[in-house]
């Protein structure tokens, strides 16, 4: 309750949406986090941490092994970080099999 005034707004850091998602994470509010991820990606730059989190909601909800792998390699993708892309090659590559 204490961040909710602070999301939905055009100025909002991206720490906030982090936060506030993995709070409903950890409180098994799933599609509320979805939504609140899926509003600030509609508004901002692709970001590996929005979608991470993202990842995380979508297994919650749908558990759905495919689904999660295209959003990785979407992630994988787009990144321009070296680590992730590292690490998310590997997942990729393990999870394939």
């Amino acid at each position: 309750d204490i961040l909710k005034p602070f999301v939905y707004r055009n100025e909002t850091d991206i720490e906030i949406y982090c936060n506030l998602a993995q709070i409903y994470l950890l409180s098994n509010k799933f599609n509320e986090a979805k939504d609140l991820l899926l509003y600030f990606k509609s508004k901002n730059e692709q970001n590996e941490a929005i979608d991470l989190l993202l990842i995380e909601a979508y297994h919650n909800i749908y558990h759905d092994k495919e689904r999660e792998l295209q959003e990785l390699k979407n992630i994988y993708n787009y990144t321009t970080l070296d680590y992730i892309k590292r690490i998310f090659g590997k997942v990729i590559k393990f999870e394939s099999i």
